[in-house]
């Protein structure tokens, strides 16, 4: 039976994971290390080749769904929603000689402050993601398998930073900076989602913000301190107003024309027979 990888894919599923693609976050008073989903899902790309490997969502279960109070970044109580799922995912690479799987299980949370839906739907992603991150881990450190072992010494401490394939598009053509401080954690990144949406501005625009304040549109990764910066100015920035609508005008009044306009013949009213016992006017039937 021949292998089911060549020498240039053993080669690179043995290589120490790069330094410059671990992040940092907080989570119950511990720092974690771990690597996000678009870099593990470009490996895969890399190492297996693009259509040489799936993922099946094998179960996927809510295990929490309650309104709550949640606090925001400032520590102001509101209520809103908490959704939690856990997920069970394959991942499976094919090969002539015969496909080879794995299987492992994730978790994610959203919380919301207006609507439910958006926070079932960030909780499913974000446990999917996991899981699937865990499941490509059996193959080796450049999916983060090196980040299981306390001493991290199959981590390449100050390597090469990643390739412009091997980073998002809106990093590309700029090397990432190192953070001079911690950076946020997963509660505050969702907290300032709900800010952006309360607040009814674009995200886009906020990005823009990121990249002309701290360099990056990634708001995962901010320092705090920039985090703060960055709320106080989405909390200072006007709400866009609603639009007015037109008022109609009163019985007997002139509507404003505009010059070169000429004014539409009224409308023909619809006749009403006088047997007719409907509650409605003729122009509200539908």
């Amino acid at each position: 039976m021949p292998d089911r990888f060549i020498p240039d894919q053993v080669s690179s599923m043995t290589a120490k994971l790069e330094g410059t693609t671990v992040r940092q976050r907080s989570q119950g008073g511990r720092q974690l290390s771990y690597v996000e989903g678009y870099h593990v899902i470009n490996e895969a790309n890399r190492i297996f080749g693009f259509g040489n490997w799936s993922t099946d969502v094998l179960d996927l279960r809510c295990v929490e769904a309650t309104a709550q109070n949640v606090y925001n970044y400032q520590g102001r109580e509101k209520e809103g929603y908490l959704i939690a799922y856990t997920a069970t995912v394959r991942v499976t690479v094919h090969h002539e000689a015969g496909d080879q799987a794995h299987t492992d299980v994730g978790y994610g949370e959203g919380i919301e402050y207006s609507n439910v839906g958006q926070a079932h739907e960030s909780a499913i992603k974000e446990a999917v993601t996991d899981a699937e991150k865990r499941a490509l881990r059996h193959w080796g450190n450049p999916f983060g398998l090196a980040l299981y072992d306390k001493d991290q010494r199959d981590v390449e401490k100050g390597g090469p930073a990643p390739t412009a394939s091997q980073r998002p598009p809106e990093a590309q053509g700029a090397a990432p900076a190192k953070p001079d401080g911690p950076l946020i954690t997963d509660a505050q990144a969702r907290r300032y989602y709900a800010l952006v949406k309360a607040q009814g501005l674009q995200e886009a625009k906020v990005e823009e913000k990121m990249q002309k304040e701290f360099s990056t549109r990634k708001v995962r990764e901010l320092t705090r301190s920039q985090y703060d910066r960055l709320c106080q100015w989405i909390e200072r920035h006007p709400k866009p107003e609603a639009a007015q609508p037109q008022q109609p005008a009163a019985e007997g009044q002139t509507v404003p024309m505009l010059a070169g306009v000429a004014a539409a013949p009224p409308a023909a009213q619809p006749q009403r027979d006088e047997d007719d016992d409907s509650p409605f006017a003729p122009e509200e039937v539908a």
